[in-house]
């Protein structure tokens, strides 16, 4: 809130912002000894979500920014780290291909495997677990099964659809086991819009 222009709330003033993180990251190496900083901008993705278009003012902004940390990232010892999804990564080179020609190395993260996917989640419920129980319980065996497989690949998207199918089976009053129909009307409450495009 602090970084953002034209709010009343500001501290740094506009077209500044550049200077004043360049100067926070000095700071910070200076007060724990660091031989560099890694900034790491988790779920980037988030910007050029699928299914969604920048406008055009949206677009400036988020490239504009990219590129700013980038010029920060050359001048100070700072990595930055851009973790985005390969969607994320294509629309970012459609706004601007010479802002993705300036990423040093790039590393994909091997998708989850449905396998991969209920090991997860049986380890996640194993955990939360007051009297024991094995496996997906209580959800049936077979409740991911009608996932889209964008859900079943992304370890965050998919217990994000656990919890809230959690919260519908509370919400509803439903009786375990809760079936795949309840994960699939959880998918479609968080992902609709992604789902259809």
């Amino acid at each position: 809130r602090d970084f953002v222009p034209r709010s009343s709330r500001s501290l740094v003033a506009e077209q500044e912002e550049p200077q004043y993180f360049q100067s926070l990251i000095k700071i910070l190496g200076r007060i724990i000894d660091a031989d560099g900083i890694a900034f790491l901008l988790d779920e980037f993705e988030d910007v050029p979500l699928p299914g969604r278009r920048l406008n055009r003012n949206q677009a400036a902004n988020y490239t504009n920014t990219l590129r700013r940390l980038l010029d920060v990232a050359q001048s100070e010892n700072l990595w930055i780290i851009l973790s985005t999804t390969p969607e994320g990564l294509e629309r970012t080179r459609e706004l601007q291909e010479a802002l993705v020609q300036r990423f040093s190395d790039q590393y994909t993260i091997p998708a989850l495997t449905r396998d991969d996917a209920y090991g997860i989640v049986a380890r996640r419920l194993k955990s939360a677990r007051i009297d024991g129980g094995e496996g997906l319980w209580p959800f049936t065996e077979d409740s991911l099964d009608g996932l889209a497989e964008t859900s079943i690949s992304i370890p965050r998207r998919l217990i994000k659809i656990m919890w809230q199918a959690v919260a519908l089976a509370t919400e509803s009053g439903a009786r375990v086991p809760l079936a795949g129909d309840l994960v699939i009307e959880a998918e479609k409450r968080l992902y609709d819009e992604t789902l259809e495009s």
